[in-house]
């Protein structure tokens, strides 16, 4: 395996890989929260490039671990193959933009197999957990984590347990759950509970569960789930030719991050070359929302994520 530790892209920090949780210097007590997660997987990305090539990927079949080099799985056989990945980019060529001269991409996320790009993060956290010998997995979910969760529980023959939230943000005001979600979370074979209080002590009930069970939730290895989104970013340059597009989009809350930190890689792996580019987001409480590249140390590729 070519990963060599945690690292905090906000304060700098390192840790071993078998840490859990969030950055220690960095993190809330009571404000856990995916928006706030800084935590990333380094690589020795001078080895990778001495091994890995385009020619080596392109003979790979398309999907998750066709990139495993760069995911932080040891042993193969704790690669948990539910077939995330290798979704279509499909042109836009109907709206003005398009229209007036740019090329315009969609990747299509909801044909990965539980609907939604979850797939990707949770796939490589799951792996990472089971590797490191938990039991069983658990999560604190408003939905497509659960799902994503309960389907690859399922394929690796594991038991599940999925902490249904109405939404994450009115965790402890009775928010009704989605009616959807808990059936096909419930059709995986997962246990499904709907829990009362505030996201603080949801956490510390999960962290008691974990310990006295051996189970492993899936918010202690939030750096782990990152690496699997940066798969999206991976896919996105290989499809348009090894070339990093100009700008990518992201209509979503916590994962500005998997494209900063899935092009970098490539590019310092001399898969391709970096030209200008950066991620907009919707997000407003992420603090690596509205991500630039730029060119200071601690960053994946050698830079660090400018907040604007």
């Amino acid at each position: 395996m070519y990963a060599t530790s945690l690292h905090c892209f906000y304060c700098g920090a390192d840790f071993p890989l078998a840490h859990r949780g969030s950055c220690t210097n960095c993190a809330t007590v009571g404000q856990e929260s995916a928006l706030s997660e800084t935590l990333g997987v380094r690589y020795d990305l001078v080895a990778i490039k001495r091994q890995l090539d385009r020619d080596e990927l392109v003979r790979r079949a398309a999907g998750l671990w066709r990139y495993r080099e760069l995911l932080p799985v040891v042993d193969p056989t704790f690669r948990i193959e539910l077939g995330a990945g290798g979704t279509r980019l499909a042109p836009l060529t109907r709206i003005p933009e398009a229209i007036a001269g740019n090329r315009l991409f969609m990747k299509v996320e909801g044909s990965n197999p539980s609907g939604s790009f979850k797939d990707r993060p949770i796939g490589v956290a799951a792996s990472v957990a089971l590797e490191q010998g938990a039991r069983g997995l658990a999560c604190l979910t408003s939905g497509n984590i659960g799902s994503a969760m309960a389907a690859i529980a399922a394929k690796a023959g594991v038991s599940s347990l999925v902490l249904l939230l109405g939404a994450a943000g009115l965790a402890d005001q009775g928010a009704a759950v989605n009616v959807e979600k808990y059936v096909q979370i419930s059709a995986y074979g997962a246990e499904v509970v709907t829990p009362m209080g505030n996201l603080g002590q949801l956490y510390a009930l999960a962290d008691r569960i974990e310990a006295e069970l051996g189970w492993s939730f899936l918010h202690n290895v939030q750096a782990y789930q990152t690496d699997g989104d940066k798969t999206t970013a991976f896919e996105i340059c290989e499809q348009l030719g090894w070339q990093a597009p100009a700008a990518v989009f992201v209509p979503t809350r916590d994962e500005p991050v998997w494209t900063v930190a899935g092009v970098c890689p490539l590019q310092r792996a001399g898969l391709y070359r970096l030209p200008s580019a950066h991620v907009r987001c919707s997000a407003t409480g992420s603090r690596l929302a509205g991500s630039s590249l730029g060119s200071s140390p601690g960053h994946p590729c050698g830079t660090s994520a400018n907040r604007s």
